[in-house]
């Protein structure tokens, strides 16, 4: 294994590790509120290179397993208004970013996640 492969997987088992400490386990379901500047500060003690936001994904499901979920906060300013800027756009659950930071951004954008718009029921369906 590469040198930058043991330095990411080392951050990976630690990041695990903590997470566990913490309670999580497999089949958990969890809301992720983060501060990825304080992840970021973790992780460069270690020397990790880029991909703080993939490395901290990777360790919380492969901690809650498939049968564990995943939310984020994925809140977003109303577009109808003039004072935001953004007067004439849609609100799209797809395209719309959050405006709560990286992480929930991240994890929007990737394969299968689903966003809950204005359905109740999100919370019973599995998007990873």
């Amino acid at each position: 294994m590469a040198e930058a492969d043991t330095g990411r997987e080392f951050i990976r088992q630690g990041l695990m590790a903590d997470l566990r400490a913490l309670g999580l386990t497999a089949g958990d379901v969890v809301m992720v509120h983060s501060s990825m500047r304080s992840v970021a500060e973790a992780a460069e003690r270690h020397r990790a290179p880029e991909g703080g936001l993939r490395r901290v994904l990777d360790a919380l499901l492969a901690v809650l397993g498939p049968e564990g979920l995943l939310a984020v906060p994925a809140f977003t300013r109303t577009f109808k208004n003039e004072a935001d800027g953004r007067s004439g756009e849609v609100w799209s659950p797809v395209k719309s970013p959050t405006w709560v930071g990286a992480f929930p951004n991240y994890v929007l954008a990737q394969p299968g996640a689903q966003r809950s718009g204005l359905r109740k029921d999100i919370v019973r369906e599995r998007p990873y």
